[in-house]
C-alpha cells in the first residue's frame, strides 16, 4: 500500500506555506493520507488509459515497507489544506494533459 502524492497538491501546500505566518522551521507530511493498493491503482489506470497492464507480481525487496501512509493532518491543521485530489481525478488529468500534446 502507498500513498500518492498529487502535484496540485504540492504546489498548494507551498502557496500556503509562503504566506503563512510562522516562525521557525516546520515539516509537513502532504501525501493525500489514504493508503492505496499497488493493484487497485493499476486497474484503474487501466480504466483511464483504456490499455491492459501485463501485471507480474512478486515478493518485496528486502526491507521494503508493506505500507507507507503520509499523515497529512498537521499540514490541514496548520496550513488549511484541502488535499483535493483523489486518485481517479489525478489520472484523468494525467490522460487529459496528454491528450492535449
Amino acid at each position: 500500500m502507498r500513498n500518492f502524492i498529487y502535484l496540485a497538491n504540492v504546489v498548494n501546500t507551498i502557496i500556503k506555506a509562503g504566506s503563512h505566518d510562522n516562525k521557525g522551521l516546520n515539516i509537513c507530511n502532504i501525501g493525500k493520507g489514504i493508503p492505496i493498493r499497488i493493484i487497485y491503482f493499476l486497474h484503474i489506470a487501466e480504466e483511464i488509459f483504456e490499455k491492459k497492464a501485463e501485471i507480474k507480481v512478486v515478493g518485496a525487496n528486502p526491507g521494503e515497507l508493506s505500507a507507507m501512509v503520509a499523515n497529512n493532518s498537521k499540514a490541514i491543521r496548520e496550513l488549511g489544506l484541502n488535499m483535493n485530489f483523489d486518485l481517479r481525478a489525478g489520472l484523468l488529468s494525467i490522460k487529459h494533459s496528454l491528450e492535449k500534446e
